[in-house]
């Protein structure tokens, strides 16, 4: 059993919410990358540091795999990528 309040789950909704809008505004302002992601790392590092001391590792998993798709559908629509070409420039040497 989870050690994760119901509170918890608000939390770390919100900080679903703070990551998607990163994510949104990236698309209607000419964000820069290197910006951008140093803003999703300051936002992951310091949930992480909320949730370190529960058992939290379903739901950091969750956020991960979260924040993944998000940056990958993010390269795939600035660059035009297939997934196909995605998953060559990932395993490529």
């Amino acid at each position: 059993m989870s050690s994760e309040q119901p509170d918890d789950f608000k939390r770390l909704a919100d900080c679903f919410g703070l990551v998607f809008l990163v994510y949104r505004n990236l698309g209607r302002m000419d964000l820069d990358y290197k910006i951008a992601l140093i803003r999703i790392n300051q936002i992951l590092r310091s949930w992480a540091n909320y949730f370190k001391h529960a058992v939290a590792k379903h739901t950091m998993a969750r956020l991960h795999t979260f924040v993944w798709w998000r940056v990958i559908r993010w390269v795939m629509h600035r660059h035009r990528m297939t997934w196909t070409a995605i998953r060559r420039w990932l395993r490529g040497p």
